[in-house]
């Protein structure tokens, strides 16, 4: 079985950090009458950070002519693979669902059969709802597919919802996330930190975290905000930041290792998430991986996550109930946090994840 796993562009975001852990591992789980060989492939350059198979593409656009020489040079590479070979092109996020419709096209004309999954990775109707053209466009690609692999059951019953006529069964697989291995940091030991983990857009609302946590630097002068990442709203929060007399307990540290955030997760008293729109986000289950209490806006799937006193949930948009949120972990209000760690190695590794895929893979390619 041929498994290619198609990224948007060469970088290091979620969907394409995915497809990378999922391609290395897969031929872990193939069978002796049905071995995976998995290449992973990216439909553009982009900044060119991440080691690919092949890049089809120069640049960084993705429009409709170019999705359409991505998908011919995609073809021809395919076409020469033997023709009793299963072939799987899964989808993860973007153009990559139109480039694998068009391929499957393709090699249908020269009497290659392939069979396409879509990783559905975030929820849907933030992006869609109210543009009818966009989601009947989507509608058509979503219903070329075999299946959807969505990453939690929020965002499957979001697909569903803006979507009810979708055909293709709807798989919930969650995410690969890199866990801490071995002994952890005892909370208590830990120093006066907050960590905020992720891109510098609006949908992360850094200005949620901003104004529930200053009122508590103000008036703890040595708890300190660290914030990992980069993005197109770094520079605005950064001045605003540097207007308030706490500034100096705030450090912008920007784009680090998945190591150093690690690192980072070991050195914290809490997690703050604030984000508008989530699918189930990675960096909280490495914090619950590394024994550290998160505290995270009700969106997406992010609520299962935190279920059963694995975490605080807050109300997006609520600086006051954040900031409650805040003052209870500091405190030593915490969630449990040894039921999160052991929630998040049996839900979130590699070979669990890998395996389900691999099951998903199978049970299409016999049909």
């Amino acid at each position: 079985m041929q498994v290619v796993q198609l990224i948007n562009h060469r970088e290091r975001r979620g969907a394409e950090l995915f497809a990378t852990r999922l391609t290395e591992e897969l031929p872990r789980h193939g069978e002796p009458a049905l071995p995976i060989d998995a290449q992973l492939i990216a439909l553009a350059e982009g900044r060119g950070e991440l080691p690919v198979d092949a890049c089809l593409l120069q640049g960084r656009s993705l429009s409709l002519p170019r999705c359409l020489l991505a998908a011919t040079r995609l073809a021809a590479r395919l076409a020469a693979l033997p023709a009793s070979e299963a072939l799987i092109l899964q989808a993860n996020a973007g153009r990559t669902l139109w480039v694998a419709v068009f391929t499957a096209w393709l090699l249908r004309w020269r009497g290659r059969r392939a069979t396409i999954f879509y990783r559905q990775a975030s929820l849907a109707s933030p992006w869609l709802r109210g543009r009818r053209v966009v989601t009947a466009v989507q509608d058509f690609f979503l219903n070329r597919c075999q299946a959807v692999a969505s990453i939690a059951q929020a965002c499957a019953d979001d697909l569903r919802s803006m979507h009810p006529g979708l055909q293709p069964p709807i798989e919930v697989i969650p995410n690969i996330v890199p866990l801490v291995s071995g002994d952890i940091r005892p909370w208590h030991e830990r120093p006066q930190v907050l960590l905020m983990v992720g891109a510098f857009t609006p949908e992360k609302d850094h200005g949620l975290a901003l104004q529930a946590v200053g009122p508590l630097l103000a008036d703890n002068p040595a708890l300190l905000l660290f914030l990992l990442g980069d993005g197109p709203e770094r520079i605005r929060w950064h001045s605003v930041v540097a207007s308030y007399p706490w500034a100096s307990q705030v450090a912008f540290i920007g784009n680090v290792s998945a190591a150093s955030v690690a690192e980072h997760m070991q050195c914290a008293r809490a997690l703050i998430l604030t984000s508008r729109i989530e699918g189930q986000p990675g960096v909280i289950v490495e914090a619950l991986g590394a024994g550290l209490p998160v505290v995270a806006t009700n969106v997406g799937g992010v609520p299962e996550l935190l279920a059963d006193n694995r975490g605080i949930l807050v109300a997006a948009g609520d600086a006051d109930g954040l900031r409650a949120a805040l003052d209870q972990v500091l405190a030593g209000g915490l969630p449990d946090l040894h039921a999160a760690r052991e929630y998040a190695h049996r839900t979130f590794s590699p070979a669990i994840v890998a395996a389900q895929f691999a099951q998903l893979y199978r049970r299409f390619a016999a049909c």
